[in-house]
């Protein structure tokens, strides 16, 4: 007889409050809405962005942003798509502009010199992260992808500049508008940024009693686990205070957490048994020692494990895992996939 069930949903998400909407309007609705923000940071979309047009491939773009010493930042790369990018080209195409052109997937950051000097990201910065996010970084090339990307150490200089205050809640008073006008009443965001202002600042556009829909979260279990790694009885004392920070119609799931395995499909990162044609390697979120640990302190919990997973190696790595938990219990697992 099975003392305990458990339920491990393994899926893959991306959604960022603020960027969801990109997915349901025009581009052009899109930027418009972003200008007429007084935040020194403009957000161009991809579309303005790549021209296509071999004259002036992204002069226009340029062209738009009049400060040009405030940051500029541009969505929807894709190296298959538009070609190889790097710090260097950036540089060329904008000495004394900032720019962070940000991949396709939201897995990956490209940055200029002129933005390396405005976030203060430098080679200090990039040893102080743990060796695997280090691994993940190519300072040379100006790139940071995965847990490069991800790092606190680098996400808390990049948010400031790309993420306002201001624009943040404009992202979020867009979002609810759009929730509204088509129909939806629930939406859930399982993982993400662990950011107490953050979900203070979401908490004060969604959760009031004129919110027409609900909206919940699901704790990050890989930055909590960032906090005291390797000590169970912080990742779960840590999980459950976040577990606390919903109000009104917008709150956590309890006793339910988020992991990662492997990258982003899009930054074609996801780990595959059989590697790539091209001999290029995927990557992990979470290094598979610490998703072991993450994995048993949540399941002696009793917690229900959802998990980011794309390629084939990134699932044997969730399964194994499970199958080492078998003794304690018995696991459902259901597949379900969206974009990353």
């Amino acid at each position: 007889m099975f003392t305990k069930m458990h339920a491990i949903s393994v899926g893959v998400a991306l959604a960022l409050p603020g960027v969801v909407w990109a997915q349901a309007s025009t581009l052009q609705d899109l930027s418009g809405a972003l200008v007429t923000s007084s935040s020194p940071t403009v957000i161009y979309t991809a579309r303005e962005f790549i021209t296509m047009d071999p004259r002036k491939p992204r002069a226009e773009a340029l062209a738009a942003h009049k400060d040009k010493k405030s940051l500029f930042v541009t969505w929807g790369y894709h190296h298959y798509f538009h070609g190889p990018m790097s710090r260097e080209l950036l540089n060329k195409l904008a000495p004394d502009t900032p720019m962070i052109v940000w991949h396709r997937s939201g897995h990956e950051l490209y940055l200029n010199d002129a933005a390396l000097k405005l976030t203060g990201i430098d080679e200090g910065v990039v040893k102080g992260l743990p060796k695997s996010a280090q691994a993940q970084v190519d300072l040379a090339k100006g790139h940071f992808f995965e847990q490069g990307a991800m790092a606190p150490a680098i996400l808390s200089k990049v948010a400031p500049f790309v993420a306002s205050p201001e624009k943040f809640r404009k992202g979020l008073e867009f979002t609810k508008t759009f929730y509204h006008r088509t129909g939806i009443t629930l939406a859930c965001k399982p993982g993400g940024f662990l950011s107490k202002p953050m979900q203070d600042a979401i908490n004060a556009v969604y959760s009031g009693d004129d919110t027409p829909f609900n909206h919940c979260f699901i704790g990050d279990g890989k930055s909590v686990y960032a906090i005291k790694p390797n000590d169970a009885t912080s990742l779960i004392a840590e999980t459950r205070k976040v577990e606390g920070w919903g109000k009104g119609r917008t709150f956590y799931l309890p006793q339910q957490a988020k992991l990662f395995t492997d990258g982003a499909i899009y930054s074609q990162l996801m780990q595959m048994k059989d590697g790539y044609t091209d001999g290029h390697h995927g990557a992990w979120i979470i290094d598979p020692p610490a998703f072991d640990v993450m994995f048993q302190t949540y399941w002696d919990a009793g917690y229900q494990i959802h998990i980011h997973n794309n390629g084939d190696a990134g699932f044997d790595v969730a399964l194994e895992r499970r199958r080492a938990s078998e003794g304690d219990g018995c696991a459902a697992v259901s597949s379900a996939h969206a974009h990353a």
